[in-house]
Parts: structure tokens; C-alpha cells; sequence
């Protein structure tokens, strides 16, 4: 702790706060035995001279008396002075003791600045000891705190000093290792590019801890064009998001963001190091010795991290926590823990799919990737263009919406970069999720139909069944990717014509159906990948079983398998009438899982499809949880409303409904009956004036004048009405009982020159 003074005299108001302010930090409950205070003086005057040598001798003295014995009259004259300023708050002598005193002449500290020199053969600039001085000076007025990596930041942008790293830890090298291999590819299909042409920044937002986890939390939804991004994330590091848990459902490009966040940093003093937490948990090491083992061995380097961290110069992007068991995460996110807590200056980011795998670190932002919008869409066509010649962003959009279903996967990048491919390719869209996976694994299991290849091709249908085979066995084991054994050991179970094991591994290598994670393991390109394969086996080897799966749909990634190998069952009315049978949870997991089969192309009998649509409507009428509403009304509106079933019919005109699908399936159906009937039963029911009608006003509008004098016909009915309510209705009003009115004399809202909008917008919200 350092007191600057350029020169102070004995028995002066600052010569007071000196020593108080000295007495104060000594005396907090945090000042340890290693902790310092510091007068660093700018003069050698009497004053600073004497209270140097009080300070050297006071570290050597054993007691007060030996002391005061060492010292001349000039020493006790000072030593009198400081005793006066601090009246007893602390033993003078220990204050001593912990005190060091510096005399520093600005001559004796420029001098000092030509023989510094900042790390290996750098020399230092002739303006560099103003420039620091001005840095400091600026920013003395509010007592700012100055940080390795932020000063040597601002000490590039707004003066040209670059400070690099000492030449023998490799830096260089590894910034420029960490651009190669930080690239954005879409295996099997020959597209791939640096992250600065083809990474599209994603919307982000905060993501409250307390709201419970779902399988449906990877589905995109209808609101997401209106959901608002609040997290910059081009902005990390930065003092609001510093530590960052970043969640998103497969498929939306976790990984490619740790790779544009780490393409961004290399040009920056930050140090960038991804952390497989796959490789990571398998390693049994700590984070600091995961990094100079592993790390600094894999890229050959011999980076100080433990120097890097001290500083909060290394930024470290742990990437799938999904990835390892169940039964290792808490140790994993303890070790993070840890290392956070011992270098609380280190930025990082975690991704994760389920939020509901996280124990800690707590003190972490949760952030939400969000699905993309129109202009997104339109964003990645523009970056892609270089690839996929002629492709035009909003015609691909307009081409969507004949598409519904096609529609929902583009908000989903990966779904959307495997369309944008396909956009010109000379046949029709795929009809839905399971079409599209199959497009993008043709391109990965027969190469040679769209591309020349040197090798001889393996035999697609066998190869597949090996990687089915490996996806399902991991899933069982709860994890995502295999170590090169594993891999071997499934492939040993197959007959693949002319390859052994080792060759297969090799095949789904250069095929780009798996990919090397590190040098421990390797992994399949997406996660949905992974559980598409694995759906795949389930349905072809253990279809029997899939009944009684329905408990696993609470958790990842089981849940997507489930949906996958029901939406590619041939007959599943048999099993999902087995699965409706079967009690369900408070949230009604089971019937929304079968559901979204339904929704995403389970082929299901018309009989099947209409009882789960009741079924959802009964859960739909009387859940207590908005949430749940909100998650079955979308379901209904997206795949269970054409056409309406007069259940669901029913519930239309429930005003608690409106928000929550409601008023969505009325503005679908366009239906003129439909808009009255629902109009008139919200009247029926009673409207109060927060009655919301903006999901389906388009219908409304439709109706014109007709809706308005409809509304204003009900108006106009008598009514009673409390004194309360009416005192409600008519602010500052009073009655002496009970009123008898017409609902149009209490507010009126209709006017000829109004528009239809306002008119009818304001009558029901009379």
C-alpha cells in the first residue's frame, strides 16, 4: 500500500492524514504479515531521510527500548511528530516495522526507464515513462486501478506501444496456431473458412437461474424475433462479462462462437486457450497443470500460465460440459472453481446445453444464446456467399416460408448452414429435421457422390451402422465421443468389407464423421449428430424398449433421441399410445415429448394425433404454470390447430389463454366465425381494461367496422356494478350506492376518425 508524496513537513494536516491513513490500513482485518506500506517520497529532504532510517532500524530492533537507544536528535524530532499524529491508534513501533521508505527522484526514475527493459529485446520508447506518467496522472482523479492486460490494451490503441510476452514462450507461434485451427467448417461438405468470413455474432441474453430446466429449452420459438439481446458478446472479455456460462441447445454454434471469441483475442494482449472438458476431466489434473502439461505439449510451446494468469492474461474457453458423465461434472466444475477462486483476474467462458448439469461456479453470468431472426438468416446467407455461389439472402427467407416446418430448423444455425448449402443444390427442400440430418450424413458417409476421392470408398450402409452402433454405446455410457479404443472395439462388432478396425476409425476420420477433439479423444461433428445416430440404432436394434424410455426424456441428451427414433419409427402408435398410458409428472413431460414427435413428423394415425391434441389442450386449460401454457399453446399452434379440434376450439375465448397460443391459432386460422366467436365469449367472460388482444389483432383488423360495432352493440348492454368498480372505472368519481350504467356512458372509446385499431383495441378494453 503506496502513499506518493513529493515532499511533506512535520506537524501539516497532510503529515496528519499520512500517518492516519498509514494507521487505518494497518488496522484492517485483511492486512496479513505479507502485506507492505510503502512512503515513496519524490525529495530527499531531512524529514524523508530521517524517516528512511527509522524504518530500517525499527525491522532490526527487538524492542522499543534498543530502538529509541539507535536513534540521533533528528530521528527522535520526527519520530515525536508521528507520535502526536497517530495519538495512540497503533504501536508506533510495529507501524515501523511494516513501513518502507523510498526516496525516488524523478532524475534517479527516468534514468531508471533506459535500463528497463519489458520482457526479451524490447526496447524501451524515449516517451514511454511520459506516457505512463500521463496514463497515471488522467486517471489519479478517481483512483483507478491499473491491470496488466488492460493498460498493455490501451497502451496499443491510443499509443502505438506494443509490449509483447518474453520471445522463448512461443506466443507468436501460438497465436498464429490458435488462427489456423480456429475455423468454421461444416464437415462433409467441403465448406469451411476462417471465423473473421463465415462466424456470424449470435443475440444473446441473460438467463435466470431460478427458471427450471426443460427438454423443450432447445426449441426454438415463435417469440424469439421480439426476444431482445442484452449481452454483447463480442464484447468479452469486459468488466460486465468477465465470466460467462453460455447455454444453447444443439446446434447453435457454442463451439464455433469459443472459436471467433479466441480468432478476436490472438490480436489483442489476451492469450486464448481452449479447454476440452471431455479431454480435461479424463486428464485428473488441475486447470494451471492441464495448461502446462497438456496444452503447452499439444502446440509445442512454453507458455508461462501460471505468470499469464497472475496478470488476467489468459482467457480460457471451456468448451462441453455436456460432454463428460454425469458422475465426473461436479469434480469438473469444482477444479474450474477452484482455479477461479486462486486467479480471480482470469476471464473465461464455459458452454453448456442443460443448465441444469451446473453445481457452480455461481458467481458466473448465465448467458442464453437466442434463435435466429430474419435478419440473422439474411446475415449468414451474406457471409456464405463466397461459398455458395448466386445464394441471395432474402430470397432464401421468402423461399422459407413455404415451409413451415423448415422454417422453425433455420432459427437454428447449424440446421440453417446445412439448408444454405443445400439451397441451390439441384433438388427439393427436405421436409423436415430428419431430412435435413440425412442430407447433411449422405454428404459425410458417401463422399464420392458429390465430390472426387482418392481413396476407395468404404461401404456407406456398413460404415453408418458402426458409427449408429458408437453413438447409442456413449450415449449409454453418458458421453459425448469415444477415445480411438473405443472407437476399435465398436468397429470390431461389424464386418465391414476390407477394412479392419483400424481402417474403419481411419474412414470415419477422413470422412468427417468423427473428428479429433484432441489427442485422447474424438468426437462426432455435432452433438445432434451424435443422438440422430444414435436415435438410428435405438429404433433399428432395440425398438422394444422405447416405451418405456419415456423417464429419460428429462434429461439430455436423451430427450432428443427419444423424439428422433419416434419421428423415425415406422409404426410408433403402438408405443407412444403405450407411452400416454403411463403416469406423468407435475409438468407433463411425457405428453409434450410425444407431442413434438408429433409436431416434427412422427408418422401417427389421425385418431393418435387428435387424442394427444386433447390431451394437450386439458393440460393446456388448467396448468397453474404460465410456463407450461405458454410451452403446450405454441405446440397447438404450431401442429395442432388445422384443424381445431372443438376442444380446443373451447378454449379459445379464455382470456388467461390469449398470450399463451390463444390468440396465435386465431390470427392462423383467419377465419372471420372463428374471430366473432372468440370476441364474443372474451365479452361473455368479462373484459377488464388490461384485456390484451395484440396476438391476434390481425384477425381482428380483418373484421373491420363489424368487429367495432359488435363490441359496441355488447357496450351498451345494462349492467350492475359496485361502487368499487366503478370508482375503477371513473378515477376520482364517487357514488352514494350501488350504480346501474351502460358500459358506453362509463368510458366511451369509439370515434368515427379513429382507426380501427384504436377503435376496437379501446372498446375491449373498456
Amino acid at each position: 500500500m503506496i502513499q506518493a508524496k513529493t515532499r511533506v513537513q512535520p506537524a501539516t494536516d497532510a503529515w496528519n492524514n499520512l500517518w492516519n491513513d498509514l494507521a487505518t490500513q494497518m488496522a484492517r482485518p485483511d492486512f496479513s504479515g505479507e502485506d507492505r506500506l510503502v512512503i515513496v517520497f519524490g525529495e530527499a529532504d531531512e524529514t524523508a531521510r530521517a524517516l528512511r532510517d527509522l524504518c530500517e532500524r525499527a525491522e532490526t530492533a527487538p524492542d522499543s527500548a534498543e530502538w529509541t537507544e539507535r536513534m540521533a536528535d533528528r530521528h527522535r524530532k520526527v519520530l515525536a511528530g508521528v507520535e502526536r499524529a497517530l495519538s495512540g491508534r497503533v504501536e508506533v513501533l510495529e507501524l515501523f516495522r511494516r513501513t518502507t521508505v523510498e526516496i525516488a527522484p524523478l532524475d534517479e526514475i527516468e534514468r531508471a526507464f533506459e535500463r528497463r527493459r519489458l520482457g526479451t529485446a524490447f526496447a524501451l520508447p524515449s516517451r514511454f515513462l511520459s506516457i505512463l506518467r500521463d496514463v497515471a496522472g488522467g486517471d489519479a482523479r478517481r483512483r483507478a486501478l491499473f491491470l496488466a492486460t488492460p493498460l498493455r490494451t490501451r497502451l496499443s490503441t491510443e499509443f502505438g506501444v506494443e509490449v509483447t510476452e518474453p520471445a522463448e514462450w512461443g506466443l507468436p507461434a501460438y497465436r498464429s496456431t490458435i488462427a489456423r485451427i480456429s475455423r468454421i467448417e461444416i464437415p462433409g461438405t467441403g465448406i469451411s473458412g476462417s471465423c473473421e468470413e463465415l462466424f456470424v455474432w449470435p443475440r444473446a441474453r441473460d438467463l435466470e437461474r431460478a427458471t427450471p430446466s426443460d427438454f423443450e429449452d432447445e426449441e426454438p420459438t415463435w417469440e424469439s424475433a421480439v426476444e431482445r439481446s442484452n449481452v454483447d458478446l463480442r464484447s468479452f472479455p469486459s468488466e460486465l462479462v468477465d465470466r460467462c456460462i453460455v447455454v444453447a441447445g444443439p446446434g447453435y454454434g457454442k463451439s464455433a462462437l469459443l472459436n471467433a471469441v479466441a480468432t478476436r483475442l490472438i490480436r489483442t494482449p489476451y492469450v486464448p486457450v481452449f479447454v476440452p472438458l471431455a479431454t480435461f476431466a479424463a486428464s485428473d489434473v488441475s486447470v494451471l497443470e492441464f495448461l502446462a502439461d497438456e496444452v503447452n505439449r499439444e502446440l509445442n510451446v512454453r507458455v508461462d500460465w501460471s505468470r499469464l494468469a497472475e496478470q488476467g492474461s489468459a482467457v480460457l474457453l471451456f468448451d462441453g460440459l455436456d460432454e463428460i458423465p454425469s458422475s465426473r461434472r461436479r469434480a469438473v466444475l469444482t477444479r474450474i472453481a477452484n482455479f477461479s477462486a486462486r486467479y480471480p483476474l482470469v476471464p473465461w467462458l464455459l458452454t453448456v446445453r442443460d443448465r441444469a448439469v451446473l453445481t457452480g461456479p455461481a458467481e458466473a453470468r448465465l448467458v442464453e444464446l437466442l434463435p435466429l431472426d430474419n435478419s440473422d438468416i439474411v446475415r449468414f446467407a451474406e457471409a456464405m456467399k463466397t461459398r455458395v455461389p448466386g445464394l441471395d439472402g432474402w430470397e432464401f427467407v421468402r423461399r422459407l416460408e413455404a415451409y413451415p416446418d423448415l422454417a422453425r430448423l433455420a432459427k437454428i444455425p447449424l440446421f440453417l448452414a446445412i439448408l444454405l448449402v443445400l439451397a441451390n443444390a439441384p433438388r427439393t427442400m427436405p421436409n423436415g429435421r430428419a431430412d435435413l440430418i440425412e442430407s447433411y450424413l449422405k454428404t459425410l458417409f458417401s463422399p464420392h457422390e458429390h465430390k472426387s476421392v482418392q481413396s476407395t470408398p468404404a461401404d456407406a450402409s456398413a460404415l453408418r451402422r458402426v458409427a449408429e452402433a458408437l453413438a447409442y454405446d456413449r450415449l449409454e455410457a453418458q458421453e459425448i465421443g469415444a477415445t480411438e479404443r473405443e472407437v476399435m472395439e465398436i468397429a470390431a462388432r461389424f464386418d465391414v468389407p476390407g477394412e479392419a478396425p483400424d481402417g474403419i476409425l481411419s474412414k470415419l476420420l477422413t470422412q468427417g464423421v468423427l473428428r479429433r477433439q484432441s489427442a485422447l479423444r474424438l468426437q462426432f461433428p455435432y452433438p445432434i449428430v451424435q443422438e440422430y445416430l444414435a436415435a438410428c440404432h435405438l429404433v433399428r436394434e432395440e425398438a422394444q424398449t422405447l416405451s418405456h424410455r419415456i423417464d429419460d426424456a428429462v434429461q439430455r441428451p436423451w430427450a432428443q433421441v427419444i423424439q428422433f427414433a419416434l419421428e423415425l419409427h415406422q409404426q410408433p402408435s403402438p408405443i407412444i399410445r403405450e407411452m400416454l398410458e403411463r403416469g406423468d409428472d407435475a409438468f407433463s413431460t411425457g405428453l409434450r415429448l410425444v407431442a413434438r414427435c408429433v409436431l416434427n413428423g412422427a408418422k401417427v394415425d389421425v385418431e393418435l394425433r387428435d387424442e394427444v391434441a386433447r390431451q394437450l389442450a386439458a393440460v393446456w386449460d388448467t396448468s397453474s404454470s404460465w410456463r407450461i401454457r405458454e410451452r403446450i399453446g405454441r405446440m397447438i399452434a404450431d401442429g395442432f390447430s388445422q384443424p381445431i379440434l372443438p376442444e380446443i376450439r373451447g378454449m379459445l375465448g379464455h382470456r388467461w389463454l390469449l398470450e399463451s397460443g390463444a390468440g396465435e391459432i386465431v390470427a392462423r386460422a383467419d377465419d372471420p366465425a372463428l374471430t366473432r366467436e372468440v370476441l364474443q365469449a372474451l365479452h361473455d367472460r368479462g373484459l377488464d381494461r388490461f384485456t390484451r388482444v395484440r396476438s391476434f389483432q390481425a384477425a381482428i383488423d380483418r373484421l373491420g367496422d363489424e368487429a367495432a360495432h359488435d363490441v359496441r352493440r355488447e357496450s351498451e348492454k345494462p349492467v350492475n356494478i359496485t361502487r368499487s368498480a366503478f370508482r375503477a372505472l371513473r378515477p376520482g368519481g364517487t357514488v352514494g350506492c350501488d350504480a346501474h350504467y351502460t358500459k358506453s356512458r362509463a368510458r366511451p372509446c369509439l370515434r368515427r376518425d379513429a382507426s380501427r385499431r384504436t377503435a376496437v383495441g379501446g372498446l375491449l378494453n373498456s
